[in-house]
């Protein structure tokens, strides 16, 4: 391998906060689906700790008599404003344009929809992501193994391989479960100390330390 090859050959990515700009969006949403549905409103602290779950297991606890009714008018508000509002975090398109042009194998791993999470990879301006699992193509989702292995199986990765990036503690205890290296980022929904609190296998503040960690011994 030479010094610039990647050090894994499949890379997996988190979508919102990782990839996409959305966490003002699912914050605004989540407040405008309680609102509507007379449920007291909760802090964008508290929000922002959902952030990496599915919408059921959301609001499962919140309301497990309405989960489906919730469910349903959050999308419908987030669909609403979801285009006009989501963009690629700088440098990203640049990063996974790299990471094509050197033969590594790109996936998102995501809680969204995967019909909203395609369409959000589409109205960012990033390339097209043939390998993506999300909400409902699994048993189980993030924290579990399940949508990372569901991948690594499609990718035919092994799992010293393949590398997790992800914004949130339940990226990288999904990653973990999954056994494979996972690299924790700063700028998405978690807090640094949380993600860090999380113990992934590197951590990086910006979009030049996470491609320079995607390079061997770089990080």
């Amino acid at each position: 391998m030479s010094p610039a090859e990647p050090r894994w050959s499949t890379v997996l990515f988190d979508l919102d906060g990782t990839l996409l700009d959305t966490i003002g969006l699912i914050i605004e949403s989540f407040h405008a689906t309680f609102a509507e549905a007379g449920i007291p409103p909760f802090s964008d602290d508290e929000v922002r700790s959902w952030i990496g779950l599915t919408l059921e297991d959301t609001f499962r606890p919140i309301a497990p008599d309405r989960v489906e009714e919730l469910v349903e008018t959050y999308r419908r508000i987030n669909r609403a404003k979801h285009d006009d509002q989501v963009r690629a975090f700088r440098g990203v398109r640049s990063l996974l344009l790299f990471l094509e042009q050197e033969g590594v194998e790109i996936g998102v791993v995501t809680a969204k929809y995967p019909g909203l999470a395609h369409r959000g990879i589409e109205v960012s301006g990033l390339p097209a992501v043939p390998l993506l699992i999300g909400n409902g193509d699994v048993p189980r989702n993030k924290p579990a193994p399940d949508p990372i292995l569901r991948a690594m199986h499609l990718s035919g990765s092994a799992p010293e391989d393949t590398v997790y990036v992800g914004d949130a503690p339940t990226d990288i205890r999904a990653g973990q479960a999954a056994g494979v290296a996972t690299i924790g980022v700063t700028w998405g929904a978690a807090s640094r100390d949380d993600v860090a609190a999380a113990g992934p296998t590197h951590l990086v503040d910006t979009l030049e330390q996470l491609r320079a960690c995607l390079l061997p011994a770089t990080c």
